[in-house]
């Protein structure tokens, strides 16, 4: 699977790696940033639409279970352990994402320049932002 700026989520055949072909696409209304894959669970980070989240168990048809919208543009997102960590132009915004159909909002870390990036071990989100920051916050 892949993200296209402009052309939502491909779907790839990649069983000859010297000859991929594209078997779907599905367009999304954002300009895609990135794309996760956790499970059979894609999330496709959208921008200002934020988060599309589509079950892949089918991998040629994918299916849009939830979308997950602060208000915000989405830059970059990590899961983790049912938990997704968005970062966007307000700050952090982790969800619980167990329930991949409702996901809930756990808590918000706001930044004083936009999160364009983040990762999570150990219990900290290491979020890279606008202004060349990175800034570590306990998440546990």
């Amino acid at each position: 699977m892949g993200a296209d700026q402009g052309g939502g989520l491909q779907v790839f055949d990649v069983s000859d790696p010297l000859a991929p072909q594209m078997r779907n696409s599905v367009a999304t209304s954002g300009t895609c940033q990135d794309i996760l894959l956790e499970d059979e669970y894609v999330y496709v980070v959208d921008g200002e639409p934020g988060i599309l989240l589509f079950d892949a168990s089918e991998p040629y048809e994918p299916v849009l279970v939830a979308t997950i919208a602060d208000g915000a543009w989405a830059n970059g997102a990590y899961v983790s352990g049912g938990r997704l960590f968005i970062a966007d132009d307000q700050g952090l915004y982790i969800y619980d994402v167990g329930n991949h159909a409702a996901p809930v909002l756990m808590g918000m870390y706001p930044t004083s320049a936009w999160a364009i990036g983040v990762v999570e071990s150990a219990g900290y989100a290491y979020i890279c932002t606008y202004d060349q920051a990175v800034l570590v916050v306990d998440v546990s």
